[in-house]
């Protein structure tokens, strides 16, 4: 899939925050694990996965991270994006994000 720069640079910004996340947290004292990050075009949307089979995290870690510089970004790209992101604990962290605006490339 070739991506527009106004497209594919916020993604990339999202994709290194959710990245940087589960490295620091989801795999505490070295406990080994998998990271998944998927994008793939989908009912004239992109959809953006980023799994891992780690700890996961408690409602109230979700809403702790709220006022974060990671999720005040991620919050301002999906905007941008007209997109919708779905955080879901279960059996690990799963990040998905729904992008209804974007543009490819011809």
């Amino acid at each position: 899939m070739k991506l527009d720069v106004e497209t594919v640079v916020p993604i990339g910004l999202i994709v290194n925050e959710l990245l940087s996340n589960a490295l620091k947290h989801a795999f505490p004292s070295g406990r080994a694990g998998r990271i998944d990050v998927i994008l793939k075009e989908e009912d004239h949307s992109i959809v953006l996965c980023v799994n891992d089979n780690g700890v996961g995290w408690s409602d109230g870690d979700i809403e702790s991270n709220q006022g974060s510089f990671g999720h005040s970004l991620i919050r301002a790209f999906e905007a941008k994006l007209n997109a919708k992101m779905e955080f879901v604990s279960d059996k690990g962290a799963k990040n998905k994000m729904t992008i209804k605006n974007y543009k490819k490339l011809n």
